[in-house]
C-alpha cells in the first residue's frame, strides 16, 4: 500500500462496491465514459505487473462476477486490460457494457480485451441424420 495511490486509499463512502474479498475489490468506475455500466476490479496489493497466477485470479474473479452482474442488463460486455489507465502503478482491470457511442470507443478498439455476447436466441433443433 502506498500513501499516494488512489486505489490503495479508496474512500468507501464515495464508492459503489459490488464485491470484495481478501484479494480483490470490484467497484463502479468513477468515470463512466458514456457507458451505462463501467466498473473495475482492483488487486488489493499495490503491484504494477503481477505474475500469471495473480492475473488469472483477478481475471477469473472479475469474469465470474461480471457474468452474473451483466446477465440480465446488457447483450454484450467486455473485460479490458488497463492499457489507457489513469492510475498505471496499481494493477486493475475494467469492464463495461458495449456502447458504440461511448466516449472511449477508440481506446476500447486499441485495448486488449475479451468481449462476451449474452444475447441468446432459441435454436431449432435439427432432425438427426437418418432419423
Amino acid at each position: 500500500m502506498t500513501e499516494k495511490c488512489p486505489l490503495c486509499n479508496l474512500d468507501r463512502k464515495d464508492e459503489t462496491v459490488h464485491y470484495e474479498d481478501g484479494n480483490v475489490i470490484i467497484l463502479d468506475a468513477k468515470n463512466k465514459k458514456g457507458h451505462k455500466y463501467r466498473m473495475m476490479v482492483v488487486y488489493r496489493k499495490h503491484i504494477k505487473k503481477p505474475d500469471v497466477g495473480v492475473r488469472k485470479l483477478v481475471f477469473e474473479t472479475f469474469r465470474n462476477f461480471c457474468f452474473s452482474y451483466y446477465f440480465s442488463k446488457v447483450d454484450r460486455f467486455g473485460i479490458y486490460q488497463d492499457t489507457y489507465s489513469t492510475i498505471p502503478g496499481h494493477y486493475h482491470m475494467l469492464s463495461a457494457d458495449f456502447d458504440p457511442h461511448a466516449t472511449d470507443i477508440e481506446q476500447v478498439k486499441d485495448t486488449e480485451r475479451i468481449e462476451y455476447l449474452l444475447k441468446y436466441k432459441e435454436f431449432k433443433q435439427r432432425p438427426r441424420r437418418g432419423a
